[in-house]
């Protein structure tokens, strides 16, 4: 009997001492920062990390996550950035995550304005809202594990230039990439599905958008004060598709590596755009062919000069809106948009 109870003592005293440890943390203290690492999970035993005191008003050139971490005698590992982390941490110029990180909570580098550097380990699979929000970071590669782009994830990140997101993503959320005015182009996954308002919207510098995915991605507002001659490539196979499904119709479609078409060479201009009357199409090379189609990819127009030098189209008869001239020239073939008033 006595052994039972001794037995059962010791159960209760095990439970007392790991519900204690849940939640229990320590402080790491550097001379520029303090690091608290709290205790999320007992088995496996894995802790978060935050940031609680910036002791010092100089950039600091790095700070370093550890791995594991011991508290209360027993070691964790370290596999959350919780959120907030490190929300207005302006002095630190780049943080060092290790490979046991697979969550970055919402707004956890939230306006690290002086942060050029936060390289993502591949071990994440999750990254919260507003994570990058306002940070100086110049590129970001999303790792595999990785399925959704959450909203205003890179938002006001103006120094992001280099984007890489994997064939995993199926949402980009709202806002996602606004404002990030230094990225020229990007390339959209083939297993997209659906993008949410404004996520490309104000990237004021964006030029090429490749489209990986066969079916277009749902969406609606997304690319709105982005550049007008914003070029947007997707797969041979569903060019047509593209350009009769909104609001994608309503951009300038291309083949992605134009296959059989070598742009390069088509030198032109179309004036005046907007266009009233007549529709002026600018080239020393010799036409072949002029097609215009609306944003539903109905064809309204179709010229072949046969001839070198400039053309002109009317358009006088056709409804005010968004359209698309073809070129076909004997170097190739070149597609431009533009506004009939």
């Amino acid at each position: 009997m006595k052994k039972i109870l001794l037995l059962v003592a010791l159960v209760i005293s095990v439970i007392g001492l790991n519900a204690q440890t849940i939640g229990s943390y320590t402080v790491v203290s550097n001379q520029d920062y303090e690091l608290q690492y709290t205790v999320t999970k007992l088995s496996p035993a894995e802790c978060s990390v935050k940031c609680i005191n910036l002791t010092s008003e100089d950039a600091i050139d790095v700070i370093p996550i550890a791995e594991t971490m011991v508290i209360e005698g027993q070691e964790f590992t370290v596999t959350s950035i919780a959120s907030q982390a490190f929300a207005y941490c302006y002095s630190a110029r780049k943080f060092a995550l290790p490979n046991t990180i697979t969550t970055i909570g919402d707004q956890a580098f939230y306006y690290c304005n002086l942060a050029t550097e936060i390289a993502i380990p591949e071990s994440v699979v999750h990254i919260g809202q507003k994570a990058f929000y306002g940070c100086s970071i110049t590129e970001a590669v999303i790792p595999s594990g990785v399925t959704k782009i959450s909203n205003s994830l890179f938002e006001m990140c103006t120094e992001l230039s280099h984007v890489e997101l994997p064939n995993s993503i199926t949402s980009i959320g709202i806002m996602a990439f606004k404002s990030c005015s230094r990225l020229t182009e990007i390339d959209l996954p083939e297993s997209l599905q659906t993008i949410a308002d404004c996520a490309f919207s104000e990237c004021s510098g964006l030029q090429n958008v490749r489209c990986h995915a066969t079916v277009p991605p749902t969406c609606n507002k997304i690319f709105y004060k982005t550049p007008e001659d914003m070029i947007i490539r997707v797969p041979a196979e569903s060019l047509e598709l593209y350009r009769t499904t909104e609001p994608w119709s309503k951009y300038d479609i291309r083949k992605i590596g134009a296959e059989g078409i070598n742009e390069e060479v088509v030198s032109l201009g179309v004036y005046p755009n907007p266009a009233n009357n007549n529709l002026v199409i600018a080239t020393a090379e010799t036409v072949v062919e002029v097609s215009v189609f609306d944003v539903y990819g109905r064809r309204q127009v179709t010229e072949t000069p046969g001839h070198q030098g400039d053309v002109t189209v009317d358009v006088a008869d056709m409804k005010s809106g968004v359209y698309f001239v073809k070129v076909v020239t004997e170097n190739g073939e070149m597609v431009k948009r533009f506004v009939k008033e």
